[in-house]
């Protein structure tokens, strides 16, 4: 699949490089922003994972791909632990992804309820920053493998946090959030798998906990988790994925941070990312 051009957005907040990825024979019929990993790139995020193949040309979705720069992380990693970028109000790298997607949504003329979120490690960290300071622009969310809201303020308790699992009480958030679809390696030695369970702990205090209903199944792939509302609406599924390290569940061969077989992970995106943002019949 051959990448778009990159291409740079700036505001007051500084610019970062991205991709669109974008169908060939009619309009884009929703939108999701990947969001990579440390080491990776805008077009590592899109083909090692197979995300354009399942977005676009699976879905006939839009995929948008912004890219770090290495002068401001060196590791090409999202800034999720600064405190500038978990401020409700937005700033810093927040504030610049939250423009570029919104920029990106009117340029395509797609609504805010065709509008999905997806990252990986610190990009899904990253993402979390997103869904927290703006649950309004996306209607779901898949986060892989990533630290849980505000788990550190700066990089050095970022690293500790990644190790240990969060230290404290995870963040509650003052509204409901968009619906999830979370993953962690049960092997994963980057990032604690005591993550997971902040991300779960958080989703459901965005609801009312009277009203929410918890099933928890094994299956071969994973130890599943579904969270609903009264009403059966789906707040959050997580899977915590068995033989699976820190890695994408799926994937390319031969690639880094990906688990080709593990690929049962890419089917499940692909269902809740059809079932969340294209019309259902």
């Amino acid at each position: 699949m051959t990448s778009p051009q990159l291409k740079t957005f700036a505001n007051d907040w500084g610019q970062r490089p991205y991709r669109l990825w974008l169908p060939q024979e009619h309009p884009p019929r929703f939108l999701v922003t990947g969001l990579h990993g440390c080491f990776m790139d805008s077009q590592r995020m899109a083909l090692d994972t197979r995300l354009a193949e399942l977005v676009v040309n699976q879905l006939g979705g839009a995929l948008l791909c912004p890219q770090q720069d290495r002068q401001a992380n060196e590791w090409m990693g999202w800034n999720w632990f600064l405190p500038e970028n978990q401020k409700t109000n937005g700033a810093g790298e927040t504030v610049l992804l939250r423009q570029l997607i919104t920029d990106t949504l009117f340029q395509l003329k797609i609504s805010r309820d065709r509008s999905g979120l997806i990252g990986i490690s610190a990009g899904s960290a990253m993402a979390t920053n997103l869904a927290f300071n703006c649950p309004q622009l996306f209607k779901c969310g898949v986060f892989i493998a990533g630290p849980a809201f505000a788990s550190a303020q700066s990089a050095e308790e970022g690293l500790q946090v990644m190790q240990s699992g969060p230290t404290s009480e995870p963040t509650s958030p003052p509204f409901q959030l968009p619906r999830a679809l979370l993953f962690h390696g049960e092997k994963d030695s980057v990032v604690n798998t005591r993550h997971l369970d902040a991300l779960q702990k958080q989703w459901e205090q965005s609801i009312d906990p009277v009203a929410a209903k918890v099933v928890q199944v094994e299956t071969a792939f994973s130890w599943e988790t579904q969270l609903t509302t009264s009403t059966n609406a789906n707040v959050f599924t997580s899977h915590l994925v068995k033989n699976m390290a820190h890695a994408w569940p799926g994937g390319r061969q031969g690639c880094d941070f990906m688990s080709p077989e593990h690929e049962q992970g890419m089917g499940i995106i692909l269902g809740f990312f059809s079932d969340s943002l294209l019309p259902q019949v």
